[in-house]
């Protein structure tokens, strides 16, 4: 399964370029230190604004950038760069563009890596990794889409709402004057 309903009761205000931030530190050793001592190079760009906090469980939103960052990795056998951009669209809504400089896809395959067990690496892929992003991100009320084209890259774009913003506390609230509202 893989919308769990009890998960969201678990959900906690989180910073998303914080929590990119840290997978893009936990993921170091796959997109650094592994590819230059086999002479690739991978830079990681990040160009973050200002987000409003979404409701999110923290441990699942991390395998989603997790699995997108090694997935990019996977894709640049030859080196390039991976990108974050955070955003607040039209709507309000958070946004994240994860884009990579890598081998692309064909329409076909754009149409088909989110449904399980569908992989491209043969037996190194257990086709579950973008499937269980796609239902984490559903869990999350998201959206996750991608823009590909061979040998140019991809590009995916998740949205979130924005966490709704948290009430003032009745100790700040102004209070009416107990005056009637037209004088007798």
């Amino acid at each position: 399964r893989y919308i769990r309903h009890d998960t969201q009761q678990h959900f906690e205000p989180l910073d998303l370029n914080e929590l990119i931030e840290d997978c893009i530190t936990l993921t170091e050793p796959y997109w650094y230190n592994e590819p230059r001592r086999q002479g690739i190079e991978i830079t990681v760009k990040t160009a973050f604004e200002d987000l409003p906090n979404i409701l999110g469980a923290a441990t699942e939103l991390r395998e989603v950038f997790v699995n997108l960052i090694l997935n990019a990795v996977q894709a640049m056998p030859e080196g390039g760069t991976l990108r974050f951009e955070t955003f607040t669209n039209e709507r309000g809504q958070v946004c994240v563009n994860v884009s990579d400089t890598g081998i692309g896809m064909s329409n076909e395959v754009q149409q088909n890596i989110f449904e399980p067990l569908f992989t491209t690496k043969g037996d190194d892929g257990t086709g579950m990794g973008l499937a269980a992003s796609y239902g984490i991100v559903q869990e999350h009320q998201g959206t996750i889409d991608v823009r590909s084209e061979p040998g140019e890259g991809s590009e995916f774009t998740l949205t979130f709402p924005p966490a709704e913003e948290t009430p003032t506390p009745p100790d700040e609230t102004p209070t009416p004057a107990n005056e009637p509202s037209s004088p007798s």
